[in-house]
């Protein structure tokens, strides 16, 4: 936990500023927790940020755990954070300069309803500091089963102002992906994040090894859901080419966060967005949700 303060304060005081670029790359949930870094996150060259999770409650998490491999990570962490209502404040005094969708995930004992208060919260209390609502569907570090998905699809049913998308395990098969699809069309749901980690270890798997998993879930999305409706794509980005593929298959957006952990390198949202542009040029544009 040392090295993630440690992080979170690198970023907060970095003295650059790489956003002048149009792009297509946001950062994915995991790193800004606690929403600490709604402010800042920008002069990394991100086109938006997802923070959280978020739970109704606070919660704990595990003993802080997380194994690294072949240009992956498994994190057994359990979802640590502050809780909605003590975010409540700090999104009350963030001044985002991009788009800020802010991730929220059950804990085992919550309701429907606690759900739905959460988001009622944000949007009372913190209403300029959120773009979207990311509603956490699966979370093996939470509970680690690939059914999870499925146990809490009813949680589309929420209401809310702000467009919501649903994050989704890459362990789902055709047939419970359409069926959330289904329901998802029904519910007006916005857009898809595609995908949350791996469940193993009784832990979360993300970065290279996650990548074919990722594209698998965006190619059937893709097929599945109206034209309206987004795909975020994320899971085992490293390259231009990775982002490519991803927008190849059906991604109108990316989210990355391991390949940029590992990678350590200030600059690497920004190179990625100079090469980005290079390869893509117009359709290259500020997300819009």
């Amino acid at each position: 936990m040392f090295i993630h303060k440690l992080a979170l304060n690198f970023i907060k005081y970095y003295p650059f500023n790489y956003s002048d670029h149009k792009t297509i790359i946001g950062l994915a949930a995991g790193l800004d927790k606690n929403c600490d870094i709604l402010s800042h996150i920008h002069k990394f060259g991100f086109a938006f940020a997802e923070v959280g999770s978020l739970t109704p409650k606070e919660n704990k998490g595990n003993k802080p755990k997380i194994k690294r491999f072949d240009h992956s990570m498994i994190n057994n962490l359990g979802l640590p954070n502050i809780g909605i209502d003590k975010a409540i404040p700090k999104l009350q005094k963030a001044n985002p300069k991009i788009p800020i969708l802010i991730n929220i995930s059950s804990l085992p004992n919550s309701t429907f309803q606690d759900i739905q208060n959460s988001i009622d919260k944000i949007e009372k209390y913190a209403n300029h500091s959120c773009s979207a609502i990311v509603l956490n569907l699966s979370c093996p570090n939470i509970v680690p089963n690939i059914r999870y998905d499925m146990d809490k699809i009813d949680l589309i049913k929420v209401k809310s102002s702000k467009p919501i998308l649903i994050k989704l395990s890459p362990y789902l098969s055709y047939n419970e992906l359409n069926e959330i699809v289904t329901d998802a069309i029904e519910h007006n749901i916005k857009g898809y994040v595609l995908t949350n980690s791996l469940p193993i270890q009784n832990g979360g798997l993300s970065g290279r090894r996650l990548k074919d998993f990722s594209n698998a879930s965006i190619k059937v999305i893709n097929k599945l859901k109206t034209e309206d409706q987004i795909i975020i794509g994320c899971g085992g980005i490293e390259t231009t080419e990775d982002i490519l593929e991803k927008i190849y298959l059906g991604a109108d957006y990316v989210e990355i966060l391991t390949g940029w952990l590992l990678n350590r390198n200030p600059l690497y949202i920004h190179n990625l967005n100079k090469s980005l542009n290079n390869s893509l040029g117009d359709i290259c544009q500020k997300i819009d949700i």
